[in-house]
């Protein structure tokens, strides 16, 4: 339930990196926001806060260091200045960003050296083993040859943008829809999109389902691999909804919902759902989720665009139009 977690999510890093701010680099509060460096009196500073003119000064120690900022400048709803803000406070505010496109090769290589699923990315370069607490902050961070990448789940950082979900579907709109049986979030938001999607042709929208079991929900698991055995059989709409619409307390709940379908043929479906196959398969879309940040239910990927929380079905679609058009 995203509800739920979120309340209770704080940044991971703000604890890790507590402590990171002290020394003799002179950074101008009032453009903390934007960046703001000053060199000029990083010589006669006596004390790590003073005033110059109209501006209030703070000494660091941590050296400049350039973060790379790889997004897609071409996306709407992609921009990372509040994640950029957040690490500058969080970690130190000598923090520079430079935005690098995905689309050239430099992006590229940098999402096949980190295998980048989403955006925006936060790239460090070695430089960042200077500043005074890394050994905390690299707690956070994903190293590859001589590069640091921030890993957003580990400080709860929701992406904007995901890739390659797009291609899911030969649809012009894909929609990847992140869903728990037993989580009422789920069911308003599920329900929501339904109704969004229902006057458009598949040549225009497809909706993929993909499994995210929480693990506070005792059947969970056991109703996603009741659907995927139903899809087995050409039957997981059918399946996918009834479980939706039930109230499930009991395997044998889930177990009621298969046998109401007429195209299910029940004694496959059990086999199915006693392998250990189809536990793996559930499987594969959690570890996909996790790997991109889903961390609560529903979450909607509308061509890459990541939505988390239910939606109305008039918010919805009006983000497949602005897809569409």
């Amino acid at each position: 339930m995203i509800k739920h977690l979120k309340e209770n999510k704080i940044l991971y890093i703000a604890f890790l990196c507590a402590g990171l701010f002290i020394g003799s680099l002179m950074v101008d509060i009032g453009g903390l926001g934007e960046g703001k460096i000053s060199k000029e009196y990083l010589s006669g500073a006596t004390s790590s806060i003073f005033q110059t003119g109209d501006k209030t000064w703070i000494s660091y120690d941590n050296p400049i260091i350039e973060m790379t900022v790889l997004n897609d400048i071409n996306c709407p709803y992609c921009d990372p200045s509040k994640e950029v803000l957040a690490i500058k406070q969080n970690i130190s505010p000598t923090i520079v960003a430079k935005d690098l496109d995905v689309k050239t090769q430099g992006g590229e290589n940098l999402i096949d050296l980190f295998d980048i699923k989403s955006l925006p990315a936060f790239i460090f370069p070695k430089e960042i083993e200077r500043i005074k607490g890394f050994e905390n902050l690299e707690e956070v961070l994903i190293h590859e040859d001589s590069y640091y990448m921030l890993d957003p789940a580990r400080v709860g950082m929701e992406p904007l943008k995901i890739l390659g979900f797009s291609n899911m579907s030969d649809a012009k709109v894909t929609i990847v829809e992140f869903g728990d049986y037993q989580c009422p979030y789920s069911k308003q938001g599920h329900e929501a999109l339904m109704e969004a999607v229902k006057d458009y042709s598949d040549e225009d929208v497809q909706v993929v389902f993909k499994h995210m079991p929480l693990s506070f929900h005792d059947l969970a698991d056991e109703a996603a691999m009741a659907a995927e055995c139903a899809r087995n059989q050409g039957a997981f709409h059918q399946m996918s909804e009834g479980l939706f619409d039930s109230d499930l307390e009991s395997v044998d709940d889930i177990k009621a919902v298969a046998k109401g379908i007429e195209d299910i043929h029940f004694e496959g479906f059990e086999a199915c759902f006693n392998s250990e196959v189809t536990r793996s398969r559930v499987g594969e879309d959690k570890t996909l989720g996790q790997e991109i940040g889903v961390s609560g239910t529903p979450v909607f990927i509308i061509n890459g665009r990541f939505i988390s929380g239910a939606r109305d079905a008039d918010d919805l679609k009006e983000m497949i139009d602005d897809e569409l058009n």
